[in-house]
């Protein structure tokens, strides 16, 4: 289980949620039916649930720099 949780986790830095959900959900159904155990290869599935059409856009540089802060802004802590 654990190793499919990290190989969701990959996923989903990289793909689109919904693809990477339709995934695990491929992956519950087959552990349902019987067909499959939590340790076998969801390779396959992951082929053919996950394209490269589900990738997410590449952040760039720009998009990563800080932005100006709006006056009387104040961030959220949280414990």
């Amino acid at each position: 289980m654990s190793t499919h949780l990290m190989a969701l986790m990959r996923l989903a830095a990289k793909y689109k949620w919904l693809s990477v959900l339709l995934f695990h959900a491929a992956v519950l159904d087959r552990i349902e039916a019987g067909l499959a155990t939590w340790g076998d290869d969801f390779t396959e599935l992951e082929r053919f649930n996950i394209t490269e059409s589900d990738r997410l856009p590449l952040a760039t540089k720009q998009q990563n720099l800080p932005t100006a802060r709006q006056p009387g802004f104040t961030p959220k802590t949280y414990c």
